[in-house]
């Protein structure tokens, strides 16, 4: 979960905020219903030993700001009761969460979205390998190609030209005219069960190992 994952987003210059729709309990009428003050609380008590929960987590009770950023679940608005004032059958949130840049000419964009139906958690490690392939991408005029993790070869950006290219990664191939792959070194990497590794995607839960390789020749990039 996220909590674990502070010190790692905090690593990387990234500020976690969560947003939470929350009915009022006096008008709850689902035994199981825990408002989310609570259920902070029981995830501080259950990962006792891990990390509390050290970012902000704003209310959204009437679902509006869930409306505005459309992350209400469409297979349950049957839920949804929008004559309340304060809404008492919100639909399921889907589990949404948006990556949002630095400031960038005086403004913040927002450079990935992801969206999974309420039944769906996370990949907090597949989060993390999209915020590592944006700001490589961003600090070294790179793309990232399927699959990648970090150490793994990375895309040369097409607007460089091949003698900007051999200055910055000496030892690139060219593959085809549009794909040049080049290698950049990282360290070894465990987030969440799964470990980066130079060449291969390790998944720890099935014990299997994702490789994309490309043929070059004179040498074979993992």
């Amino acid at each position: 979960m996220f909590a674990a994952l502070q010190e790692t987003f905090l690593e990387r210059s990234v500020k976690i905020m969560a947003m939470t729709t929350s009915n009022r309990p006096s008008e709850s009428k689902d035994e199981t219903y825990v408002p989310h003050q609570e259920w902070v609380r029981d995830v501080d008590d259950i990962s006792k030993g891990v990390k509390s929960i050290g970012f902000p987590i704003a209310t959204d009770e009437d679902g509006t700001r869930s409306h505005l950023y459309n992350v209400l679940d469409e297979n349950d608005v049957e839920n949804l009761n929008v004559d309340d004032e304060v809404t008492t059958g919100l639909a399921f949130k889907s589990r949404t969460l948006f990556l949002i840049g630095p400031l960038f000419k005086g403004k913040h964009y927002i450079r990935a979205v992801f969206n999974y139906p309420a039944a769906v958690g996370f990949n907090t490690a597949e989060v993390v390998r999209v915020i590592d392939a944006l700001q490589t991408a961003d600090q070294e005029r790179i793309r990232t190609p399927a699959n990648w993790v970090p150490g793994g070869d990375v895309v040369v950006h097409p607007d460089m030209t091949d003698d900007e290219a051999n200055e910055k990664f000496p030892n690139f191939i060219t593959v085809k005219p549009y794909l040049r792959l080049a290698e950049r070194p990282a360290g070894k990497l465990r987030v969440q069960g799964l470990m980066f590794r130079k060449g291969n995607l390790e998944t720890f839960v099935t014990g299997r190992t994702l490789q994309t390789r490309w043929n070059t020749g004179d040498r074979r990039c993992s």
